[in-house]
């Protein structure tokens, strides 16, 4: 298993929904003493429309509750995730600002991994085949 290979044991767990064998959302939870850390989520056209990622934080914050977890970290966003912000805040979830530190030239502002340009890339790089993405990797670094 992935996640075994990659985190200690007991570090993450991975929870999906699903609707007559179809998954239609899933989220990567990451545990650090007390604290957890939705850490990745996605969800397939239909659980969004339903209820699917609902499903999937209400099990996880309904089980991190039950271990007397401290706190729930619902992951960053940026400012245009209009969508994201939203479904955050349904949660009650408060946003606070992260800190960002840089090395280098100033000038090149906040990355924002929703800006125009970067759906513009993703977009581009879905007819690529495999081998061709790993050797453009380093393109991604000039959108930030």
């Amino acid at each position: 298993d992935l996640l075994d290979t990659l985190v200690p044991a007991g570090g993450a767990q991975l929870l999906v929904a699903r609707h007559n064998g179809r998954a239609l959302a899933a989220t990567i939870l990451l545990r650090h003493r007390d604290d957890v850390i939705y850490g990745y989520a996605a969800s397939s056209a239909e659980g969004q429309r339903g209820a699917g990622t609902h499903v999937v934080l209400h099990t996880a914050l309904s089980a991190e509750i039950a271990e007397g977890r401290a706190s729930f970290d619902m992951g960053s966003d940026a400012p245009s995730q209009s969508g994201l912000l939203f479904f955050k805040k349904r949660w009650f979830a408060e946003q606070s600002a992260i800190p960002t530190y840089r090395i280098g030239s100033a000038a090149r502002g906040e990355a924002d991994s929703s800006a125009p340009h970067y759906r513009l890339l993703r977009k581009g790089f879905e007819y690529l085949p495999r081998p061709v993405l790993r050797m453009t990797a380093g393109v991604t670094k000039y959108f930030g």
